[in-house]
């Protein structure tokens, strides 16, 4: 355009300096296909956005089960072991019941300081049959109460995290549609400095 007008003006022995365009007045159809080139875009980036966050829903659900799952399969191995300590344990009182009752009866016609001595030695074995069931309760009590503690801090954990996913998925969404905003007043902006340079510039 500025040679253009420079070979004109050179024909009337004059000399053009410089040229500013002032305004462009674009096509509705270009207007109207940046517009829609820039609402695809966005419409494109939500739709990615809304399939990674049903994703990271998905996948903490699945976990999450998992992880229930898992307890749930602790908790019963840890009360069948607790039930077969305790049938282990009876039938050992059982068999030292028996065994006590034999020697009793055996020892009836013996003196006295062996009914003694045996009763003595009976007593201790089921003072430590005791002994050692409360260990175990208080083992096994010990071991479900560090299953709970774990699982729900695994618990906590998978929640914030998916927390701190979902936040960051609405924060770039939020970022997206400023951008996008952003970018449309600025093709309107241009668009109409263009127009407004076209027009002085034909004035």
């Amino acid at each position: 355009m500025q040679a253009a007008l420079r070979e004109k003006i050179e024909e009337r022995h004059a000399a053009l300096v410089g040229l500013q365009v002032r305004a462009i007045d674009l096509p509705d159809s270009f207007e109207s296909r940046l517009v829609e080139i820039e609402l695809k875009k966005q419409d494109a980036q939500k739709a990615t956005e809304e399939i990674l966050l049903a994703q990271i829903n998905a996948e903490t659900q699945k976990q999450l089960r998992e992880l229930i799952a898992a307890k749930d399969k602790l908790r019963i191995q840890l009360e069948q072991e607790t039930e077969n300590l305790r049938l282990h344990i009876l039938q050992n009182e059982t068999e030292i019941k028996e065994g006590t009752s034999r020697l009793l009866a055996a020892l009836n016609a013996e003196k006295e300081e062996f009914l003694v001595l045996w009763a003595q030695e009976t007593e201790n074995l089921e003072l430590e049959v005791l002994h050692n069931k409360t260990i175990i309760d208080q083992q096994t009590n010990a071991e479900v109460a560090e299953l709970d503690a774990r699982t729900a801090e695994y618990i906590q954990l998978f929640t914030q995290e998916t927390t701190n996913l979902q936040l960051g998925v609405l924060q770039n969404k939020t970022l997206e549609e400023e951008r996008t905003t952003q970018a449309v007043a600025l093709i309107n902006a241009e668009k109409a400095a263009f127009k407004d340079l076209f027009q002085q510039t034909t004035e």
